[in-house]
């Protein structure tokens, strides 16, 4: 009698903002593909909570995107500073941990690459939780947002 076997679960989680967060996923699901002991799953963090709320977030950041670039600009700065808004990542991480909670106990993956600073965070904070769980990230900017870190 063989003894089926789990196969590895990889859940590449990005945020769709931005084309470079989903082809860094897209490229490694295509890496992974060659592999059958491995399931790939391509998830993002606006599964997390409801639909309107996503488009809402979207639809404002390239609102912000396109009108005033400015506003952008200060927001990233803000947030990369030491201190600045460390506190409003923890926030947010904790918030959207526990909003994705029922998602990531559904696809139980086995390891989590993401692709965005944001979900790196999430699951940094969800796997103090879920210790055995593998977290790697992808980083898809020129530098280093404080938000990785």
């Amino acid at each position: 009698m063989h003894e089926t076997r789990k196969k590895y679960t990889v859940l590449l989680l990005s945020a769709p903002i931005g084309s470079g967060h989903r082809l860094a996923a897209a490229a490694l699901e295509q890496a992974f593909a060659d592999r059958p002991e491995v399931e790939v799953i391509h998830g993002n963090i606006f599964d997390f909570f409801p639909q309107f709320l996503g488009k809402a977030f979207l639809g404002t950041y390239l609102w912000i995107l396109k009108c005033c670039p400015w506003l952008y600009k200060l927001a990233y700065s803000w947030g990369n500073k030491q201190g600045g808004s460390l506190w409003l990542r923890e926030l947010l991480n904790r918030l959207l941990a526990a909003l994705g909670g029922s998602y990531l106990r559904s696809v139980q993956p086995d390891a989590v690459i993401a692709t965005h600073a944001t979900p790196a965070g999430i699951i940094g904070y969800y796997k103090k939780q879920h210790p055995k769980l593998w977290l790697g990230a992808v980083v898809t900017d020129f530098t280093i947002h404080r938000w990785w870190v």
